[in-house]
Order: C-alpha cells, then sequence, then structure tokens
C-alpha cells in the first residue's frame, strides 16, 4: 500500500502561502498531457517557514519543464503550480517496488523555469543579501515579496539604510511601490556619498509636533522620559574603544546633540557643537552571582534619572562588567526626544561600526544621515504652510465631529504614571507565522489591518459600540517631499493621529477586515498632517477629542540586532524608563511586537481606573479574536480586493465586485493614458475598422522548435504586466479602466506552407492577414494579441504576431522581440529564465 498509485488516492492537503492546495490535482493534470507518463508531485518545507510544491514526471519522450509549466498555467491558478519540475527516466523505488520519496532528488537540482529565481545581477545580489539578513530567512528568491515574506515599514526602512551601505541608492516608498527584488533592483540608483550637511550643525531647530505633544503633556519630570535598551554582550568589550565609540554617534546624529529650554514662549529647542557629555561609566559587578540583578536594576535607575534636557545631556550608557565566566552587559538610556524605535537600529548597526574601526586603530567614520534632524524639523514647518496639508483640515475636522462612546472604568481613580501597571499576553509561534507570511495575501492587507481590525472589534463589544476612536502612533519617516530620505536618521518622528474606525455589527470577518482596511486607506499620508496642522500650520485645527486608547506596532522587535552583531537583547531590567509623576495620556497603552517568533502585546493601564481582571480578560479577548481572524486569513482559496488597492482607478465598492466576476486573478487596476482613450473611443466606435490593428510579420530562419518557442512567448508577455492588460468601459462608463490579470493564456496558430509555391504563399499570407484584421480583437478579453506560425521550408517559417495598439507602441515591438529571442535561447540551454 505504498506505491504510486496508493499515494496518488491519498488525501494529501497541504498550506502554501495560505491556501490549501491538493497535490493529487496537480499530479492529475500533469498526466494529462501527452508527454507524460507519470506524475509525482510533493511539498518540501522551507528553511523560514512554510511549504513549496516539486513535481516529477517520467516521460517516453523528450519535454521541457517549461513547456509542462506552461501547460499547467492553462489549468491551475498560480498558487497551485509547482516552484520546480523535473523529467526523470525512471523513478527511484524501494526494494519492495514501491516509491521510494527519499530518494528523489533534491529541489535544488531541479533546472528550467522555477518559481524560485536566484539573482542575476550585482544589485539583485545584494538586494537578495540584505532581505536575506533583515527577514532572517535564506530561501529568498528575486520574485518574492518583502511583504509577504513577513516584512513591514519599519524592516523596509532598514533595508534602505543597508542597500546605501552596499551602494545602491532606494526609498521607502520604492520599498512599498516595487515589493520584489526583480522590480525594484532597477529601480534602485548608485549611491553618492554627500559632503556635508546642508544647514549649520549649531543653532535653533524648530520643535516637531511629537515634541511639541511631549512638552504639552507639561509632566513634572520632562527630564525623565526615556527610552532604553539593556543589551547582553556576546564577549567582553574594550570599555575605553566602547566610549570613543558612543563619542562617535553622538558626532555624527544631529538629535543626540540637542538642547532644551523652557521660556516664557514655550520650550525652545537647539543644537550644539560642543563637545559631547561623559556618556558611558562602567560597573564592576560582585563576585556573588545572585546580587548581579540588583546591583543592575539600582545602576539602571540611577541612569534613567540623570539625563539633562537643558544641558543637552541626552545619552548614558553602563557597561556592566560580569567578571570571569559572567555575561557582560551593555544599558543605553536615550531621552525620547531623541530616539525612537527605528532610530534604535540604526544606532546599533552604527555603534558596532564605529567600535570595530576605533578597535582596529582606524578613525570612526560613520554613514552621515542624507537628511539631518534639523533639516527634517524645517522641511515639516515649511511643509505644514502648503496646499497639499491644508486640503487635509476637512478630513480631520470629520473625523473629530464623530461621537465617541466613553470605554468602561472601574474606579473613579486619577489616572496618574504613579499607578500604572502592565499586563503582557503574547500570540502562539504558529498563529504569528501565519499572521506575517499567510495573512497579507488574503486581503491584500498590512498586519497593522489585522491587528486594528481585531483592536476595533474588541474595543467595540466591551464598551457596546460600533464606532471608536484609537490614537495610532506611526513610524512617521514619510516622504513628504520627493527624497526625503531619513533611512539613516536619528530622532523622535512618531507620528500620533487619530482614527476612528466605524464597525458594522454582525458583519463576517472578511467584510470587517476589508472595511477596515478601507477606512486605514483612506487617512491622509498616513495620518503626518494631523501633527503639522495641529501644532505647525499658520492655521492651526482645534485640539482634537483625546482618544481613550493609543495603540502601537513597533515591528519586529527581536530583530533589532543582526545576527552579526556584537549584541543581543537581554531580558535584565533597565530601570524605570519614566518619572511616576504626573498623569498618563491615555487610559489604555497598548504596544505589540515580534519577539522569539510570537506576537508580544503589552497593555499599560492604571490601577485608579481599571481593575486587572478586566483588562486581562479585554487582552485575553483579543487574542482569541486576533486567531480567528488569522485562520480565516490563512484558510482562504481565493485573494480578495478592496477600491484601496487600486489608487489611480477609484472605484466603487459595487465597480470593483463587478469587474472580479468579470476577471479572474486581477493584478491590477489604472486609468488609461490619453492617448489610449482616444484609441479606445475610436476601437468602440468601430470594432471591426482595425485601424488600431497591429500585424507584424517576419521570417524565422533555421531550426525552430515551435513548442520552444511558444513558451518563450508565453513567459515574456506574462512577465510585462502591460502585455496582460484589458480594457473595460461598460463596468465602468464614467473612466475606462485598463485591468491587469495575473497571467493570460496564448493563442498560437499553426499551419504548414511548405508544400505551396512561391505566389500560392503570397496569397495565402494576404488571404490569412486579410481575415485576421477583419476578425478584430476583443478589448475585454485578454490577451490583446495573437500569434500564428507557419512552415514554408524545412529551415523556414512565417511568423505574424497581431495585437492591438492600446499595449504598445512601435518602440516596444524590438524589445519584445529581444526578449523573446533571449528567453527561447535560455529555454534551449535549459537555463532559468531571466527577463527584464
Amino acid at each position: 500500500d505504498g506505491n504510486i498509485e496508493y499515494l496518488k488516492r491519498t488525501d494529501r492537503q497541504v498550506k502554501v502561502r495560505g491556501f490549501r492546495i491538493e497535490l493529487g490535482e496537480i499530479e492529475a493534470e500533469l498526466e494529462k498531457h501527452e508527454a507524460v507518463d507519470d506524475a509525482v508531485v510533493i511539498a518540501r518545507s522551507r528553511a523560514g517557514g512554510g511549504n513549496r510544491i516539486f513535481a516529477y514526471v517520467t516521460s517516453h519522450q523528450e519535454v521541457l519543464p517549461a513547456l509542462l509549466r506552461s501547460y499547467l498555467k492553462t489549468t491551475l491558478p498560480e498558487y497551485m503550480l509547482p516552484a520546480g519540475i523535473m523529467v526523470l527516466e525512471q523513478f527511484p523505488v524501494l526494494p519492495s517496488g514501491k516509491l521510494d520519496l527519499q530518494a528523489l532528488p533534491e529541489p535544488e537540482k531541479i533546472k528550467g523555469e522555477t518559481g524560485f529565481a536566484p539573482p542575476q545581477n550585482k544589485v539583485e545580489k545584494e538586494l537578495v543579501r540584505i532581505w536575506q539578513e533583515i527577514l532572517r530567512r535564506k530561501d529568498i528568491g528575486i520574485h518574492d515579496n518583502f511583504f509577504e515574506l513577513g516584512g513591514d515599514s519599519i524592516l523596509a526602512i532598514q533595508v534602505v539604510a543597508r542597500a546605501r551601505d552596499a551602494g545602491s541608492e532606494i526609498t521607502p516608498a520604492q520599498m512599498v511601490r516595487f515589493q520584489t527584488v526583480a522590480s525594484l533592483a532597477p529601480a534602485a540608483k548608485r549611491w553618492v556619498e554627500r559632503v556635508a550637511p546642508q544647514v549649520p550643525h549649531d543653532g535653533p531647530v524648530p520643535l516637531t509636533p511629537i515634541q511639541r505633544w511631549f512638552f504639552e503633556q507639561e509632566l513634572p519630570e520632562p527630564h525623565h522620559y526615556n527610552q532604553a535598551l539593556m543589551l547582553e554582550v556576546k564577549s567582553p568589550l574594550k570599555v575605553k574603544v566602547l566610549e570613543k565609540a558612543f563619542q562617535a554617534l553622538w558626532a555624527n546624529h544631529h538629535a543626540l546633540r540637542m538642547r532644551f529650554q523652557r521660556t516664557e514662549q514655550g520650550w525652545r529647542q537647539a543644537s550644539s557643537e560642543a563637545i559631547g557629555h561623559q556618556m558611558m561609566r562602567s560597573v564592576f559587578l560582585s563576585s556573588l552571582r545572585e546580587n548581579h540583578a540588583k546591583e543592575i536594576e539600582m545602576a539602571a535607575t540611577e541612569a534613567q534619572q540623570s539625563l539633562d534636557l537643558e544641558a543637552g545631556d541626552l545619552m548614558r550608557a553602563v557597561y556592566f562588567d560580569g567578571g570571569s565566566g559572567s555575561p557582560h552587559h551593555l544599558l543605553i538610556v536615550i531621552h525620547h526626544l531623541a530616539v525612537d524605535g527605528v532610530s534604535w537600529r540604526i544606532l546599533l548597526a552604527n555603534l558596532q561600526r564605529s567600535y570595530e574601526q576605533l578597535k582596529r586603530g582606524e578613525e570612526a567614520v560613520l554613514p552621515q544621515e542624507m537628511l539631518s534632524f534639523g533639516e527634517w524639523s524645517d522641511l515639516l514647518l515649511q511643509h505644514a504652510q502648503t496646499e497639499t496639508t491644508l486640503q487635509e483640515l476637512s478630513y480631520w475636522t470629520t473625523q473629530a465631529l464623530k461621537t465617541i462612546k466613553p470605554l468602561p472604568r472601574d474606579f473613579d481613580g486619577e489616572n496618574t504614571a504613579a499607578t500604572a501597571e502592565v499586563f503582557s499576553i503574547a500570540l502562539g509561534i504558529k498563529d504569528t507565522e501565519k499572521l506575517l507570511q499567510r495573512t497579507a495575501h488574503a486581503y491584500h492587507t498590512q498586519i497593522n489591518d489585522i491587528l486594528l481590525t481585531t483592536l476595533g472589534q474588541t474595543l467595540a463589544g466591551w464598551a457596546g459600540t460600533d464606532t471608536v476612536r484609537i490614537d495610532l502612533e506611526g513610524h512617521g519617516r514619510e516622504e513628504v517631499v520627493p527624497g526625503a530620505n531619513l533611512s539613516n536618521t536619528v530622532g523622535w518622528f512618531t507620528t500620533i493621529f487619530p482614527v476612528v474606525l466605524e464597525l458594522k455589527p454582525r458583519s463576517a470577518l472578511g467584510e470587517l477586515l476589508r472595511s477596515v482596511k478601507e477606512q486605514l486607506r483612506k487617512v491622509p499620508r498616513k495620518g503626518i498632517g494631523h501633527g503639522l496642522l495641529r501644532y505647525l500650520s499658520s492655521k492651526p485645527m482645534k485640539q482634537f477629542p483625546q482618544a481613550e486608547i493609543s495603540f502601537n506596532y513597533l515591528g519586529q522587535w527581536g530583530r533589532i540586532c543582526a545576527a552579526s552583531s556584537l549584541f543581543m537583547l537581554s531580558d535584565d531590567p533597565v530601570g524605570l524608563m519614566r518619572s511616576s509623576e504626573g498623569r498618563r495620556s491615555h487610559l489604555i497603552e497598548i504596544d505589540a511586537y515580534i519577539k522569539d517568533g510570537r506576537l508580544q502585546t503589552q497593555w499599560t493601564y492604571s490601577k485608579n481606573v481599571h481593575d486587572r481582571r478586566s483588562i486581562v480578560q479585554l487582552a485575553g479577548s483579543f487574542i482569541r479574536q486576533l486567531t480567528s481572524l488569522i485562520d480565516h486569513c490563512a484558510s482562504g482559496t481565493e485573494s480578495e480586493h478592496a477600491p484601496s488597492d487600486f489608487p489611480l482607478a477609484e472605484l466603487t465598492e459595487r465597480q470593483l465586485e463587478r469587474l472580479q466576476k468579470a476577471y479572474s486573478r486581477i493584478a491590477d487596476i489604472y486609468p488609461l493614458s490619453p492617448i489610449q482613450q482616444g484609441m479606445l473611443f475610436h476601437s468602440l466606435f468601430e470594432p471591426r475598422n482595425g485601424t488600431y490593428l497591429t500585424q507584424l510579420v517576419c521570417e524565422l530562419t533555421g531550426n525552430l522548435n515551435k513548442e520552444t518557442f511558444c513558451v518563450a512567448w508565453q513567459h515574456v508577455v506574462n512577465s510585462r504586466s502591460s502585455l496582460r492588460a484589458c480594457f473595460e468601459a461598460e463596468i465602468v462608463s464614467d473612466e475606462p479602466v485598463q485591468v491587469i490579470v495575473d497571467s493570460v493564456d496564448l493563442n498560437f496558430y499553426y499551419g504548414d506552407w511548405s508544400h505551396a509555391t512561391g505566389a500560392e504563399r503570397e496569397h495565402k499570407l494576404n488571404e490569412f492577414l486579410g481575415h485576421d484584421r477583419e476578425q478584430g480583437i476583443d478589448l475585454k478579453t485578454p490577451p490583446l494579441m495573437r500569434f500564428a506560425l507557419f512552415k514554408t521550408e524545412p529551415s523556414c517559417h512565417t511568423f505574424i504576431w497581431s495585437s492591438h495598439h492600446l499595449l504598445m507602441d512601435g518602440w516596444s515591438l524590438p524589445i519584445i522581440l529581444k526578449d523573446v529571442l533571449a528567453a527561447y535561447e535560455q529555454i534551449r540551454r535549459g537555463h532559468p529564465m531571466q527577463i527584464r
């Protein structure tokens, strides 16, 4: 009962990228091909998690894997296509005659067209290396999607910074637009080091919106509002060298050199070029290991309370020497006015770089900030006065007028910092993996969409309402003007802006997620304009009603240290990061981040306002509902879109619903160019005119393999989105759109004119072209092209390529033909196809 036939009868289901796949269905489709005798399809685990599918076939004739893959595309959806196909003379068997699965060739040995495409040039190799380091995955190809592999906007900023170090300049916006290495690499530019900052190093610097928000809190002890990291040192460091490395950090990053002064007009900020403070000290721990935790906590508490805003003393480091046989630790404390979550990643990378340079006896040379903190502050002040920002006033005003039901309270006490407590709860490892790698594809969402949908659902159920207001924190490093690259700039860039989520009662999970996603997409420019209008605009917005809940997703916090770093995160205490004096800004603060493979959530509340049991129950409900939503997304077999997925098209829900029914597997939708609009109008007005039908006729000489030629064309057309377009003017009648589908199946017509005379061939050709022109092209059925190949001599063919002019211009034709010939040669040689 272990033979091949038994394997095919067995129910073998696997999940690949969130889709449930029946392996037997793929085997059955392969065996329908006339060249295939038998087929076996298996799933192998990926190094970074998840599965990949591979197929093995036996054949009585020579057949190309790429041809079989092209054949499968005509019957199977994209997610069911094997990552690789190998043709074998026979299957390996055990002495008993049963199939030996373990003896099948390893996937790495499979040649031909595969789903995994390795990098081909220097830029692609560097980008793949960077993605592997940041995402902690080995099997990343140039067509893998960064965000579907678990990436997020914060990790994208790290990619930008490391790409610059490697000599390539990309922007965070490009990371969002070009989500694969194959599409991102051509957009990368050669990085040119900036010689000098554009503004003086010292002098007044405008307060940013988040800094103004901080001083607006009027905290009794504003100097004690820090962020801190406790790091375990992998091997003991040279203390004197480490001190100099911190001085290099201080000199390199503008925000670390700020001073703050309280004046009659409010707080002011200025930078100074003065010599850096003594930022680091060493603590030698006692020989009794049981005392280490207490000694570390005492020194950490002292460091947390020692910063001085007016003196510009914003950073403190403590090196804990545990002696022989005990780990050494490094505590870094920085006032929040000068640092945020993204900045820590920059600082740790630069600290290691400067330490290693100084240890070798070299000068510490760090990557210069492309845009200093002072330049960014000036830029925000200017941008707050622009028409772009002022136009957002109506949106934020409308949100402010919405009535929100207060959250339940257990007590009527004061919400003070001294009464703050924290409850932590985590999602399981398997569910976190699904959240990072499988949920995004189902509804084309980001992790924040999933988390905020769940949070809104949880809060609505708790408060008994359909509308909730949440203060959402973002990283704030938005490209407000072209070229504003903050990937290596340290400072506090956080944006805090309110989102009002309207939740339809008794909505299905998919409908609820799409609704929240659409509401979040309507927030202008990820909320950065709210702070500009409230704090910097010449026409300031009135104060927004205070949200009672704040939410912040910090991303992959456990990966803040690179795998090759001198440090790793430690759980040892860092001391109290904030003063216990003063009031808290929110009733409940929720921080979420990924650490040790799990989504961790921290719920900070006041015991004067909420009973711990209420928070435990609330957080537990959040995790349960999040798990349900993740399972719903991961179990889906279809990819569902929302209008915000196609922002250029400006579709309504109804229009998109009708388009999805009319066209399967939509990849993109966008408007027509002006010249396309004119062509479409004339084509619809006179559908049989043929004016815009392009017919390319050429002679192909040599020993042509027509099947390989067909596969080459199939690959080139599917690799270029513009060639997979069709045009819709009925469903979206007010503004026609072009719909790009995931893949198309080409129509090839074969004929034999080899027995005809030259004059007969000429007649046949003219007759065929005339009939072809009369036939026209259906603009709603992709691809808007067809092909004919007629054999005229033993080593000569007449090739006819008919296409609609809406797809391409004359300049494009030779480019596509060149790609086809290159793909044909690659297939003929058995190489993976790489088309640009």
